[in-house]
């Protein structure tokens, strides 16, 4: 429970809210800038599908059948590598290109959002008559300010983007894995909606906290200033302790929520990772019995060597997709979330106090 003389200043804008301050340019340019970080989700996925040919490709026998390092013409394997490479090419520019238009886009956009709001922002605060900001802390308004516009500005940048372009990498994964050997892909999709679920949990929890934190170090701020601005009158009639004790209750249950929030997030985290590691042994297993299965069955009866016939490089793009659509979800998301849930609240306080 909240410290005494603390209260909770909950809400937040929904995502649509967000861009209340774009311009027609702007919203050009966050569309376009939505649709390439999607492309680029679904682009870098196919990375690992070329795995499988790039497998095929080095141990390809020879024109004779002969396996390599024979001594014979391998002009057939030559062929698949330099096939190999140029799709790597290829898609390495695709990568670049809509990476680097997908987040100049959505940055431009963000800072002449941000802008707009803290010289709107500004021209109300100024516009106000005496008996408003007699009831009000100069400090802490501009310590709110401040905060506020840079958090709305970072949370309507690459971090929206970046939401985007992880979702659409772990569906795209998850596809392609399943596309490859169904069997080993259900496996290591149940992992990954475990995961998913761990996600989820952290999220709530980073939003409850996120909240909750911006009230009260902004309150903590605007303390500070005030006491810092109030110093020698605050000396005169001896009320640092009382000062101190303020700043530091409210500091105190900043970081309580943070800890807490912390904490779970932690353990969710933790458990997406180890559901991940558990399916990706139980895939390995199960890929064992369905390599030998397959070639007891005269697989590679159709198209020698390899045909239909489910191979280490199969079972590879599996487990290579799907720990990336992890990673991704476990190294960027937890952090764009929080940003974009601290740009909702931000926006929130700063389109009341415009409206």
């Amino acid at each position: 429970a909240p410290s005494e003389g603390i209260v909770r200043e909950p809400g937040k804008v929904s995502l649509l809210g967000l861009f209340r301050m774009a311009t027609l340019r702007d919203k050009v340019q966050i569309v376009i800038s939505m649709a390439f970080s999607i492309l680029f989700g679904h682009a870098l996925p196919v990375l690992f599908l070329l795995v499988r040919s790039a497998m095929g490709a080095l141990f390809m026998p020879n024109d004779d059948g002969l396996p390599p390092p024979s001594p014979s013409p391998h002009a057939r394997r030559d062929a698949l590598v330099h096939q190999v490479c140029f799709r790597y090419f290829c898609l390495a520019g695709v990568l670049f290109v809509t990476k680097v238009v997908g987040f100049l886009g959505i940055e431009l956009a963000a800072r002449r959002q941000a802008l707009a709001l803290r010289r709107q922002l500004l021209a109300k605060v100024l516009s106000k008559g005496p008996a408003w900001h007699a009831q009000r802390s100069a400090a802490e308004l501009a310590e709110q300010i401040a905060s506020d516009t840079m958090a709305f500005q970072n949370g309507i940048g690459e971090h929206f983007t970046n939401v985007l372009r992880v979702c659409t990498i772990t569906s795209t994964c998850l596809f392609i894995s399943f596309i490859n050997e169904p069997r080993v892909g259900l496996i290591l999709a149940c992992g990954l909606l475990v995961a998913a679920w761990c996600v989820f949990v952290a999220k709530d929890a980073v939003e409850n906290s996120v909240l909750v934190q911006q009230w009260a170090y902004a309150k903590a701020g605007g303390v500070a200033g005030t006491a810092l601005s109030l110093a020698r009158t605050i000396a005169a009639f001896n009320g640092q302790h009382r000062e101190v004790e303020k700043y530091k209750r409210l500091a105190r249950y900043a970081a309580g929520e943070g800890m807490q929030a912390g904490l779970i997030t932690g353990m969710s985290w933790g458990t997406a990772r180890l559901s991940n590691l558990v399916s990706v042994a139980l895939s390995f297993y199960v890929a064992s019995f369905v390599v030998v299965e397959g070639y007891a069955e005269g697989c590679w009866r159709a198209g020698p060597p390899w045909s239909t016939c489910v191979t280490g490089g199969t079972v590879l793009v599996c487990i290579f997709v799907t720990m990336r659509g992890l990673t991704a979800a476990l190294s960027s998301l937890p952090e764009s979330i929080a940003e974009l849930t601290a740009a909702q609240a931000a926006a929130y306080r700063a389109f009341a106090l415009l409206d």
